[in-house]
């Protein structure tokens, strides 16, 4: 046998000593999947000198998880409190404007304002929109679930996004270990989720890369993985990714993370970011529960 040590390929700097320690550490395993480890170690001693350490080891990945899910729907339960007033008070007099600027017609202007209209009904349909995502994060429609085909749905959902990808000359690639690989979700809304994701994921990545849509049946889990070749997510900013309002991107309204985590959560899913094993970029993870998961669920 080995050391635990050396087999899992952990080297934590533990010392024998008198003194009992407790900690956190993250491991990497091969597939550069990261779990975080809380440790105990407890002297080992003879006639009173230290012989060696006992070490326990706890995986609180999961735990930790739950806890980071908790305070973001606390979290978002704050803000939606103060986005229903706000988008309230702003939608009503927003309505006035626009419908005012519709009736006056651009033979009414002179002729050197008449493409300023265009351009004020334009960024009004920039709040317009900005409110609705408002309204989304403050009152969330109840997900209609039904049996969805993964494989199936998810080209027929990316469609909408192909001049986006056209343009920035990146490519989408799908892998699945099969061709039916089935959860129980709102179509409509998971398409909007992954949406946000997926226009990150080809913003930040270089012309001529792909990005890749990876579907794996893990346990009782489905997961879907996000791959760019982007730059990553800085360390400074991979706490506060999914707070509202909170982007790098200057034409960006920092909900669509937001409300894609939203969802996710609604159909008790679970979000994540890490990074690429295999280049500088991102991969984002959903954890939808499995069908046979939901069905165990509902029959227990």
């Amino acid at each position: 046998g080995k050391p635990i040590f050396d087999a899992l390929g952990i080297m934590p700097n533990f010392q024998p000593t008198n003194v009992p320690e407790n900690g956190e550490f993250t491991w990497n395993n091969q597939k550069g999947v990261s779990t975080l480890i809380k440790y105990r170690t407890k002297p080992l001693l003879s006639d009173d000198t230290p012989s060696g350490t006992l070490v326990t080891l706890f995986d609180i990945s999961e735990a930790k998880r739950r806890l980071e899910d908790s305070m973001q729907i606390e979290k978002l339960s704050i803000i939606s409190k103060v986005s229903a007033g706000l988008a309230h008070e702003i939608r009503n007099p927003l309505t006035t404007i626009k419908g005012f600027m519709q009736l006056i017609g651009p033979e009414q202007w002179p002729e050197s304002f008449r493409p300023y209209q265009r351009l004020i009904l334009d960024e009004i349909q920039t709040i317009d929109k900005l409110i609705n995502n408002f309204v989304l994060l403050t009152s969330p429609t109840a997900p209609h679930i039904a049996r969805l085909n993964l494989v199936e749905a998810i080209p027929s959902m990316t469609r909408s996004i192909q001049p986006i990808m056209y343009k920035s000359g990146v490519s989408l690639v799908l892998e699945s270990p099969s061709d039916s690989v089935y959860v129980m979700a709102d179509r409509e809304q998971l398409l909007k989720a992954l949406l946000s994701i997926l226009n990150n994921a080809i913003e930040v990545s270089p012309k001529g890369e792909k990005v890749i849509i990876r579907i794996t049946e893990e346990g009782p889990y489905v997961k879907i993985r996000i791959i760019d070749n982007g730059p990553g997510i800085p360390e400074n900013v991979r706490n506060r990714i999914l707070d509202p309002f909170f982007t790098t991107h200057n034409e960006a309204t920092g909900l669509g993370l937001t409300i894609a985590q939203q969802i996710i959560l609604s159909h008790h899913g679970k979000l994540h970011f890490s990074k690429s094993p295999s280049s500088s970029g991102t991969v984002v993870t959903i954890d939808f529960p499995s069908l046979s998961s939901v069905r165990g669920n509902l029959s227990a």
